[in-house]
């Protein structure tokens, strides 16, 4: 038996299906941009990842649709979750994933028989992209500045944070939060207005 059929409280994989279906598409925009700004900070993710693997994991049953609450709550605790447990998991492995070797012997081609060090780092995306990145953020940290409990949302969105976690960390409760959180993204959708997109 699985935990859907027995436990009411969680929507069913067929009720998960049909209300992931009926999402609105200016959700799933939302959702979207939420899932490209948190994939800035996990390693291995970009744009969309995010959202897609939390709807998948949605869909076979992996995580659970707690009945009456909002699709986009849902998802965005499950993208949070995903992004976390993807950076410890990067962080925590014995293997740097980003790291390029050579498939030589390791030996400096000059014939000296000195080992030589192969690795390379891998910047994430183009310099455009990280450059952009970096504005971005700056702009962000500009619009937050003098609130003390806006810092606390961004600095959570950076790091990929929970709300309940950041909200701890910070010593705020979850009401202030919520409305530093609503501040910002309404600042952030003034200057969207403004800039044209």
């Amino acid at each position: 038996m699985t935990a859907e059929e027995d436990d009411s409280e969680y929507l069913s994989q067929a009720e998960v299906a049909a209300a992931i279906d009926a999402m609105p598409d200016a959700e799933f925009k939302r959702l979207m941009k939420q899932s490209r700004f948190m994939s800035l900070t996990v390693p291995g993710m970009s744009d969309g990842d995010l959202l897609h693997e939390a709807l998948v994991r949605l869909r076979v049953g992996q995580r659970q649709w707690k009945r009456g609450v909002d699709p986009g709550a849902t998802v965005y605790m499950i993208m949070l979750s995903i992004a976390r447990d993807t950076r410890k998991q990067a962080k925590n492995s014995p293997i740097d994933r980003f790291a390029v070797v050579t498939e030589g012997d390791g030996y400096d081609e000059a014939g000296d028989d000195t080992p030589q060090k192969t690795e390379i780092a891998v910047a994430v995306g183009t310099p455009e992209e990280v450059a952009g990145f970096r504005e971005l953020f700056r702009m962000l940290e500009d619009l937050a500045a003098k609130d003390q409990d806006e810092e606390t949302v961004l600095t959570a969105w950076a790091e990929g944070l929970s709300a309940e976690e950041a909200a701890a960390s910070a010593g705020i409760d979850m009401k202030d939060y919520d409305n530093a959180r609503k501040r910002l993204e309404r600042k952030v959708a003034k200057v969207k207005k403004q800039v044209g997109q």
